[in-house]
């Protein structure tokens, strides 16, 4: 009878440990940052996964309305160098679930998706595009004014 209360006070007190862990763990969950969304880092990753290859001939197209004949082959160039860029980092959001930011996708540049890139040549760029390469610009000047600022050790 006694080994039945010892086994029965131990379960208890174990119950009452799960349980205050339980609920220590429920007010401390884990918070991500803006910048990591494990979900759409997977999404990302995938879409990536997918269309990597896209990258080839969007840069052929583009590259040869800028650079006529020599563009294909120049195109096609940064496109392999685009789609490696790509695969590699639906690779990598798939291995940290997006636990590293937005990484090395630059909306100007290089967006999240192909499909955000710019693949009509004759298109201007949009509103928003233009407001980032001015607020980047300012930033430029700003850092080059300080430089220039900047008395000479000599």
């Amino acid at each position: 009878m006694k080994k039945y209360m010892v086994f029965i006070a131990v379960w208890a007190a174990g119950v009452l440990v799960a349980a205050g862990a339980t609920t220590n763990a429920a007010s401390t969950a884990t918070h991500y940052p803006a910048t990591i969304n494990p979900a759409h880092a997977l999404m990302r990753g995938g879409a990536n996964a997918c269309t990597f290859w896209m990258e080839i001939p969007r840069n052929m197209v583009l590259e040869n309305v800028e650079h006529p004949g020599l563009g294909v082959g120049s195109g096609l160039l940064k496109g392999v160098f685009y789609t490696t860029s790509r695969a590699l980092l639906s690779v990598g959001d798939f291995m940290f679930l997006g636990c590293t930011g937005p990484s090395a996708y630059n909306p100007l540049t290089f967006p999240e998706y192909v499909s955000a890139a710019q693949w009509d040549p004759y298109t201007p760029p949009s509103a928003a595009l233009k407001k980032e390469e001015v607020a980047e610009d300012k930033q430029y000047e700003a850092v080059e004014s300080i430089e220039e600022n900047k008395s000479s050790p000599l």
